[in-house]
């Protein structure tokens, strides 16, 4: 049997000095004695040699390190130098930690790690490897920098405190624990690093790139958190999740947006061979509490392409304007490609996706623009939505409310060019097919029931509002609940060049028929075609059980839009206007045609004769089925057929007339054409009880105007005027 490295109180010793080099602490966790610590990874290490079907002396492999679920202690074969220097092989116990505790160590071992740990520093303090504490991780700095490390507390109360007097930066980094606080006298930094040198590589004609985004930075507790600036906070394609309560502050301006990734693709093998794709993805973040979230700023706030998000009620509140917008995502295709010098095709497309923002509550959701500033105090939404599941959505701004849409472009192009030819005709045909599309995306304001309350003007553009129950619009300007409009063009080219010997055609590009109009020479033949078309996007406003209201202080304008409530419609300003968007649609065509060359044909009474009356049965089919006109032609091809009879029966000599015609010269034609229309897009007014429409404050001027739209009640529709009502 072979001898142990010592007697349980060393072999304790032994225990108690790994674990201090492996985790930074003198007991793991949930141990408070060496003795008690000891006994324990033993026992659990026997367990773990039954499971595993280890004899003493054998020591894991990676594989089963790997599967480990708990911390064991294991007897290993190790060989130790006796004082006389000769060697011998003995037991010695070591330490092997559970998989999901080993991950907390990182390859360069860098590890600060106790059950409570504090660092205080009067400079700088700069991590990029462990500090974990079990009950509390507090670290206070002039500047503190975290690049993708991780500081946080393991016990299920542990607290986590990062605070600075001046700068907090997250880069690619963790901060987490059950209560986290991140604390900024200044600028508080959670963002995602870029690499935006990227990677590349080529093999032959091929060639890929792509830019780098290290680790997502991540501020997160388990429970409640509060995340504060005294200037400004700055969270770039990264994320804050709280999952109790969580406080979001800023002295100055809060921004929420994205970091970009760029991926591009090529394949060229010259000009005429070659294909690229390339495409641009934003990094989005996110600030998310399971229980309740707020958000305050001194100044401005500012939403691209973020999800925030409540367990219950969210309240996001500026001091300055709250702006939520889009960000876009690109992808662009190019695409050449020849085959054998005769056919040359090239192809392109370009897309873009807007990524909204969101807000997502549980119970109410309340967006908010507060200030002194005449030039502040504004809420707009660009595709962007504020939704609840069972409370209100709430919008109030001393400034203007904009719902708006934000826009998307779609383009496509495609061109081809093919060569036939021999050594008496040939021919090249060009086609060239494009289109642009310019398409807006709605905003979306969804809840219970909706409240927007605005200090100056109210507008809600090819967007929607909408509640189970009462919805409320007011504004003490104007209010304007109109379209947005969607922008698609078209065109195409065709040309055909033709050389040689060349068919009889005639300048609209038809056979004339008999052995008329063989040509040697060049033709030329195009049609061109344009088109383009403006559709409006109605907004949709109302309650699908309750009652609507829309209150305006000055006037209320709808354009193309749709009003309605399972209840009540109630409607009110100075002013009140309702009417129809208009769409429009306007189609081009320009033809030509042109031939140079000498031509030769033969020419006969007969011929002449027998072509004029294939024309005119040819006329009979174009009639239409009109009685008189069917006569008049079936009238004439008789006539012309009786005449050629005549021609020929008078002097029969005429029958072997037969000319030859030879002539040299150029012919054109061109014609063009134009069509359009314009189609009114009208609103709708409409309501499961009673419509109440009422123009008030400014005397004879306060009029109701309703051109080319619709107002319908289940039971009274009421509009009163001061001033005129026109229908």
């Amino acid at each position: 049997m072979e001898k142990r490295l010592g007697d349980g109180l060393y072999e304790e010793q032994m225990i108690r000095n790994q674990v201090t080099q492996l985790t930074g602490r003198v007991y793991l966790q949930g141990y408070t004695s060496n003795e008690d610590e000891y006994r324990a990874l033993m026992t659990n290490g026997v367990n773990v040699a039954k499971e595993f079907s280890l004899e003493p002396g054998m020591a894991l492999t990676a594989a089963q390190m790997d599967a480990l679920t708990s911390d064991i202690v294991w007897l290993v074969n190790q060989t130790v130098t006796l004082p006389d220097g000769t060697t011998q092989q003995v037991l010695a116990p070591v330490v092997y930690l559970a998989h999901t505790h080993a991950n907390d160590l990182q390859p360069t071992g860098a590890l600060i790690a106790a059950d409570d740990v504090e660092i205080h520093a009067t400079g700088s303090a700069i991590n990029s490897g462990v500090i974990k504490g079990g009950s509390q991780t507090v670290i206070s700095a002039t500047d503190i920098v975290n690049r993708g490390g991780k500081i946080g507390s393991s016990g299920a109360n542990g607290t986590t405190v990062v605070s600075a007097t001046n700068d907090v930066v997250n880069a690619s980094g963790q901060i987490t624990g059950n209560r986290v606080a991140v604390l900024a006298g200044h600028d508080i930094v959670n963002t995602t690093l870029v690499d935006k040198v990227g990677v590349g590589s080529s093999a032959g004609n091929s060639k890929v790139s792509q830019t780098l985004l290290g680790a997502q930075g991540t501020i997160a507790s388990t429970g409640d958190m509060i995340v504060a600036a005294g200037h400004d906070l700055n969270v770039h394609g990264a994320n804050i999740s709280a999952g109790g309560n969580a406080l979001i502050a800023a002295g100055h301006d809060i921004n929420v947006d994205t970091v970009e990734s760029q991926t591009s693709q090529s394949v060229a093998k010259n000009a005429n061979h070659h294909w690229e794709a390339n495409s641009t993805l934003n990094e989005t973040s996110g600030i998310s509490a399971s229980g309740g979230l707020a958000m305050q700023s001194g100044n401005d706030m500012t939403f691209k392409g973020a999800a925030v998000s409540a367990g219950s009620d969210m309240a996001v509140v500026a001091g300055g304007n709250l702006t939520a917008t889009t960000v876009t995502n690109t992808a662009l295709y190019n695409n050449v490609a020849t085959d054998d010098n005769t056919r040359k095709e090239v192809d392109r497309t370009y897309d873009e996706q807007a990524v909204g923002t969101t807000f997502k509550a549980g119970g109410n959701g309340t967006l908010a623009a507060v200030s002194t500033d005449a030039n502040k105090g504004n809420v707009t939404l660009t595709g962007s939505s504020l939704s609840t599941d069972t409370g209100a959505a709430n919008i109030a701004a001393t400034g203007n409310v904009a719902i708006n849409e934000a826009r998307e472009e779609h383009d496509s192009y495609t061109a081809t060019e093919s060569k036939r030819g021999s050594f008496v005709h040939g021919s090249t045909t060009d086609q060239m097919q494009a289109s642009q599309a310019n398409i807006g995306v709605a905003s979306t304001v969804s809840g219970d029931t909706v409240n927007i309350r605005s200090g100056k003007d109210l507008t809600v553009q090819g967007s929607n509002v909408v509640g189970t129950n009462d919805v409320k619009l007011a504004a003490t300007g104007n209010v304007n609940i109109t379209t947005s409009q969607d922008t698609q063009s078209t065109q195409s080219d065709y040309e055909k060049r033709e050389y040689g010997f060349l068919s009889g055609l005639n300048s609209l590009n038809q056979l004339d028929g008999g052995l008329q109009g063989y040509s040697i020479g060049t033709r030329k033949t195009t049609d061109a075609q344009q088109a383009t078309q403006v559709t409006n996007n109605g907004s949709m406003v109302g309650s699908l059980n309750g009652s609507l209201s829309v209150a305006s202080g000055s006037d209320l304008h709808v354009t193309g839009s749709t009003l309605h409530a399972g209840n009540d419609v109630n409607l009110a300003g100075k002013t009140v206007t309702i009417d129809a968007a208009k769409n429009t649609a306007t189609q081009n065509e320009q033809q030509s045609f042109s031939q140079t060359g000498i031509t030769a044909g033969l020419s006969s009474p007969v011929i002449a004769a027998v072509q004029t009356a294939n024309q005119m049965r040819k006329d009979v089919q174009h009639t239409k089925g009109d009685v008189r006109l069917n006569a008049l032609a079936a009238a004439t091809t008789g006539l012309a057929g009786k005449n050629a009879y005549d021609a020929v029966a008078s002097d029969p000599s005429h029958l072997g007339g037969v000319g030859v015609n030879v002539s040299l010269g150029t012919s054109h034609s061109n014609s063009s054409s134009t069509e359009s229309s314009t189609t009114a897009a009208g609103s709708t007014v409409s309501a499961g009880h009673n419509v109440n429409i009422a123009a008030a404050g400014a005397g004879a001027n306060s009029n109701i105007n309703v051109t080319g739209s619709d107002i319908t009640a289940g039971n009274n529709a009421t509009l009163n005027a001061q001033g005129n009502i026109n229908l």
